[in-house]
């Protein structure tokens, strides 16, 4: 079994910190965002997921009945953003 790469993980980590979702939701709702752009949670790069996470995550969020989508993907980008 593939392991999912360490920046999937924190960003994962980071979506359930600041949202309701449990930790299976987060997963899931970071690994469809990755789907969707193409991108693999075993092999995503920093720059990678949080490109897919700005441009795609809002919508996911707002689906899930988010109002402050943009808000909740800046705090998950900026957590990227420190860690090498």
């Amino acid at each position: 079994m593939r392991r999912d790469s360490a920046v999937f993980d924190r960003a994962s980590e980071a979506l359930e910190s600041a949202t309701r979702l449990s930790t299976p939701q987060a997963r899931g709702t970071i690994r469809i965002v990755l789907r969707k752009g193409g991108l693999d949670a075993a092999s995503v790069t920093v720059d990678e997921i949080r490109r897919a996470l700005a441009e795609l995550l809002p919508h996911e969020l707002s689906v899930r009945g988010y109002e402050s989508a943009d808000t909740i993907c800046a705090r998950i980008d900026a957590s990227l953003a420190q860690q090498p």
